[in-house]
């Protein structure tokens, strides 16, 4: 009888160490969980740079990239839960980004600049889903991200740039001239090149004053 009641007693205080020892460290986790939630709605300013006219007509039906637009610049409010699922998004999005590259843009420059946007969302995204956060790391990548974007804008609007620039007087008719040289048979052009040469000689005498005097 003494040994049961013993026994009761020992269970339950057993029973309410344990409960306390999980109520403890599910309150250290709540409050390590809003201390680096504070942090990243703090520090969570990921945004895209407002593109030029022509660069906006360039990637107005690039899809993708419209999509990665809205994801970065919905910023999420509620808990570290909604970030982690944000950071989700925004690395699956990025993803998509570079299989569907529009002409125009499809150059090594770019997708150089793609992938390394690619590679410190992955590192955001795996950093923010660990039980014990690296607050520090997520202080650091969120403006490296935001610097990524920049230089991958900035590298539409250079190609943009080159592309729009005119070219040179001559530069085309000499392109066209070279091409015809290229593809010509040499025999041909060697007979041309005397008949040229023959013709420029005539009117040279023809125009010459001494010749003329004579």
């Amino acid at each position: 009888m003494y040994k049961s009641i013993a026994f009761l007693f020992i269970s339950i205080f057993l029973f309410s160490c344990e409960e306390d020892t999980t109520k403890a460290e599910n309150e250290k986790i709540i409050a390590k969980n809003t201390q680096t939630f504070n942090l990243v709605n703090s520090v969570w300013n990921l945004k895209t740079p407002t593109l030029s006219p022509t660069a906006q007509n360039e990637v107005a039906n690039w899809n993708e990239w419209q999509q990665f637009v809205i994801e970065i610049n919905q910023k999420p409010k509620s808990n570290l839960t909604a970030f982690q699922l944000k950071t989700k998004n925004i690395s699956s999005k990025i993803d998509s980004l570079q299989l569907n590259i529009p002409p125009q843009f499809d150059k090594p420059q770019v997708k150089s600049r793609i992938a390394a946007l690619n590679t410190k969302i992955k590192m955001l995204d795996t950093f923010i889903h660990l039980t014990d956060v690296p607050q520090s790391k997520i202080k650091e990548l969120i403006p490296e991200i935001n610097a990524e974007i920049i230089a991958l804008v900035s590298q539409w609007e250079e190609i943009i740039i080159k592309k729009r620039i005119p070219k040179e007087i001559g530069e085309e008719y000499m392109i066209k001239a070279l091409d015809t040289a290229r593809n010509a048979k040499p025999e041909l052009m060697m007979e041309k090149m005397k008949q040229q040469d023959s013709i420029n000689n005539s009117q040279n005498k023809r125009k010459s004053p001494l010749l003329n005097k004579k």
